[in-house]
């Protein structure tokens, strides 16, 4: 690559670049010169899917030339990128590394990234990111929309009207608009004929989970499906029978309990235990439970309603119990993108080989991306036997084929989403913080368990004293919030209620300020 000022003088330019893991990013970069040599390098690097890589940058001018350069770094896809860029010009004037931006432009720098922790960038001049910036603030009115949240909420409260919606488990932030686009661009189009999932799909999930999670996993271990509840009962019906028994952990999310129930399945409890105010596998409950009848533990992953974000030595001890009794694992994996650091998210398939053999995985973009009405979920089996016989079973009833829509939405939300999801978690744990400082500071007697991951908080109510049923009427009668009763979550969830933070901070503000006026009447 040759440059030339609009003096003719020849600048020589070596650029490498070096991928570390083998993943592309669309990226389009400006450099412009800042002094004397008024010369402007434009630069488009486009490939297939837009995911993220870890990319190095080496820029060595060979002539000497002190070339201050400003950098503009536009990724089309909001996806994080790590960069090492060095500029090592031959002339000795570039000598040194420098952390202030005032220091001379002949000197480089090192800027650290906001964005993107634990990563530097090195440049003559401060390295300019253009991220857009997501109002998560935003009110809006989902009333008419059919949602359940608000237009379902007098059938389950009992007729009440006007109280403020804090229970079902989504958001109410605008779906991305990124999401919305996609959507929309395919609208243009008006056949909406049968469809399938294209190698974008695939790509777009394959590549996310390495990303989020160094996990590999393979095209043919994938494969759609209507919803996780869905799911788990497609898996029941295809690896169990009536008079079978299943394990699952409450408090945990109702349906795990419903669903076996419905089906004629035995459910069997393994409670969670609290130690230091934070829930934990009682393994040892476990192993004395468990019989020859014991076919599938259901395993809620980040932990719903808990918040708990499983260590991968916890999942790998439940994975030797359970291969050794050769019982299935169903993992429901639907808020693990929601991990809040430092804590990280292992997919139970990935923590070791028995793991993998005696599981399958359930994970959606829905709770993540607000897109719990398209439907997008998706399972994951590495074992070839399971995989054969619960596959074959979906697609005798097509039940993995998906809709253009599912299709369209999670592949939006894999390869452009990166930038929205931090920005979202961070809104969310301030939430969380909020909400958690003002019960401390105003209504000690509730105590809020701080989730590791997810927008739903576990309140703990039992300093109050009182029974299930006036618990809930002191949120919904009388401070008038709607929340989750904690009992609907089994053993283990009376003297709780389930709160959702995933919301506007003024919508936080006035539930909070409700409920205060209950404790403290002025």
């Amino acid at each position: 690559m040759a440059l030339r000022t609009r003096k003719r003088v020849p600048i020589a330019l070596e650029m490498e670049l070096r991928t570390h893991n083998g993943l592309p990013i669309a990226l389009e970069m400006e450099l412009r010169t800042h002094n004397a040599l008024p010369i402007t390098l434009e630069m488009e690097l486009r490939t297939r899917n837009g995911l993220p890589i870890a990319l190095e940058m080496e820029l060595r001018t060979h002539n000497g030339l002190p070339i201050t350069w400003k950098m503009e770094l536009r990724p089309h896809n909001g996806l994080p990128i790590a960069w090492k860029v060095k500029l090592r010009p031959r002339n000795p004037i570039f000598h040194g590394v420098h952390p202030s931006i005032s220091q001379p432009a002949n000197t480089l720098q090192c800027v650290e990234s906001r964005s993107f922790p634990n990563l530097s960038y090195f440049w003559p001049q401060k390295l300019v990111l253009k991220m857009k910036q997501y109002n998560f603030d935003e009110i809006i009115d989902r009333r008419g929309t059919d949602c359940v949240k608000y237009d379902g909420m007098a059938e389950t409260f009992g007729g009440r009207q006007g109280l403020t919606p804090l229970w079902v488990a989504d958001m109410d932030f605008a779906t991305p608009d990124f999401i919305v686009e996609a959507l929309k661009r395919r609208c243009t189009h008006p056949i909406f004929g049968y469809t399938f999932a294209n190698d974008a799909y695939y790509e777009s999930i394959i590549s996310w989970l390495e990303y989020k999670y160094g996990w590999r996993v393979e095209r043919p271990w994938l494969t759609y499906i209507p919803g996780i509840v869905k799911g788990i009962a497609f898996a029941l019906q295809c690896f169990t029978e009536a008079g079978d028994r299943v394990i699952i952990q409450p408090p945990v999310y109702h349906p795990f309990r419903l669903v076996p129930e419905a089906m004629g399945r035995e459910v069997v409890f393994n409670p969670l235990k609290l130690e230091n105010e934070r829930y934990e596998m009682d393994f040892e409950q476990l192993e004395k439970i468990i019989d020859a009848r014991c076919k599938v533990l259901i395993l809620s992953n980040p932990h719903n309603p808990g918040g708990i974000v499983w260590s991968k030595e916890t999942l790998a001890r439940l994975a030797d119990i359970c291969a050794k009794h050769h019982i299935l694992v169903l993992s429901d994996e639907i808020h693990a993108e929601m991990t809040f650091p430092p804590f990280r998210h292992h997919p139970f398939a990935s923590v070791s080989d028995e793991a993998a053999r005696h599981s399958i995985t359930f994970m959606a973009p829905s709770k993540t991306f607000n897109i719990a009405g398209i439907v997008s979920s998706y399972a994951i089996v590495p074992d070839d036997t399971l995989r054969a016989k619960f596959y074959s079973f979906l697609e005798a009833g097509e039940f993995n084929a998906g809709t253009i829509f599912a299709y369209e939405a999670t592949t939006a939300a894999y390869t452009q989403g990166a930038e929205w999801l931090q920005q979202m978690r961070a809104y969310v744990m301030d939430n969380v913080r909020y909400v958690d400082s003002f019960l401390r500071q105003h209504i000690p007697q509730i105590k809020a368990y701080l989730p590791e991951a997810s927008f739903l908080v576990w309140l703990d109510c039992r300093d109050l004293n009182l029974p299930q049923e006036e618990l809930v009427k002191l949120f919904t009668d009388r401070a008038g919030l709607a929340l989750n009763d904690g009992s609907m979550f089994g053993p283990g969830g009376e003297g709780h209620m389930r709160l959702n933070v995933g919301c506007p901070r003024a919508t936080l503000e006035k539930a909070m300020s409700a409920l205060e006026k209950v404790f403290n009447p002025k």
